[in-house]
């Protein structure tokens, strides 16, 4: 049963990935790609990783319907293997080992989840995957990215306080309820960490300079964020918006009602984005500080 309910996820995500390769249009595409790509200015293979597993997992056309739905409106898919395919957890784990059995825990909810036999895992580290269930049991098909342990309290703090924004500004009701909705952000932290440990063999340093400013006047901040030619809305009931002068990325805008953060890959970017809030916002916000962000910061904010 096991083995059969694996090669059938198999082929649905194969056809799903198809379907939506013809099926869905560039305009909704690139949406999706902005939002899974937050924060990441240059596209490129190692940030695009991912990506094809969280649209057809998680990402919602015209936010309400999810790829598998509009999909089997027109083709034929078990009830059962779409109940898997729905049912699929994608989180940050540790092993655990029971006697002969082996679980998976959430190192956010702190959920167990019991791992098939066949299913081999790393003891070490934290590892990020996407686990089935079937049987009261789960398993996993794809790679798996697992990092090392040291890496454990940054992504946790990163992603507790993202929820707890959350759960003050739109009322969240439980972690849970947060990840199933914002997986682009575990996305997000695993490309990063892959990218700095792959730039560390090349001693390239990752930064990310950071302007913050207290909002004065938050509905003439929403007004220009939200109708303004130059932003792009990213994710409007986060909060989230990138600044395009020229059709160069600036930097991403953080609207968080009571400040504004604005984030940017350079500090000559970082500069063009402070003048531009300068000449649009003048009256609105007042500038706090500048700061210079480091891999271990950029995790915990």
């Amino acid at each position: 049963m096991m083995e059969n309910r694996q090669h059938q996820i198999f082929e649905l995500k194969i056809a799903l990935l198809a379907f939506m390769s013809h099926e869905l249009l560039g305009e909704e595409l690139d949406k999706a790609y902005r939002i899974f790509s937050l924060g990441m200015e240059e596209p490129s293979p190692q940030k695009d990783r991912g990506f094809n597993e969280w649209l057809i997992h998680d990402y919602l056309v015209r936010d309400k319907d999810a790829i598998i739905d509009i999909y089997g409106a027109n083709h034929p898919v078990d009830p059962e293997v779409a109940a898997t395919f729905k049912g699929s957890v994608f989180s940050c784990f540790k092993t655990v080992k029971t006697g002969d059995r082996v679980y998976f825990k959430d190192i956010f909810t702190k959920e167990d989840y019991l791992l098939d036999s066949e299913s081999l895992v790393d003891d070490e580290g934290v590892i990020l995957a996407r686990i089935y269930p079937c049987q009261n049991r789960y398993f996993f098909l794809d790679d798996v990215s697992t990092f090392h342990r040291d890496f454990e309290p940054h992504l946790l703090k990163g992603i507790m306080e993202k929820f707890s924004e959350a759960r003050e500004l739109l009322g969240y009701l439980d972690i849970s309820e947060f990840l199933r909705r914002n997986t682009f952000l575990l996305y997000a932290y695993a490309n990063m960490v892959d990218e700095v440990m792959d730039q560390s063999l090349e001693e390239v340093e990752y930064t990310v300079h950071e302007s913050l400013y207290q909002v004065l006047d938050q509905a003439r901040v929403a007004e220009v964020l939200n109708h303004h030619g130059e932003i792009r809305i990213i994710l409007r009931s986060e909060g989230i918006y990138q600044l395009i002068l020229d059709d160069l990325v600036i930097g991403e805008i953080i609207d968080l009602k009571e400040r504004l953060e604005m984030n940017c890959n350079s500090e000559a970017l970082m500069d063009q984005g402070k003048q531009w809030i300068e000449a649009h916002l003048k009256e609105a916000v007042i500038h706090l500080k500048d700061s210079r962000l480091d891999l271990e910061d950029v995790l915990e904010n």
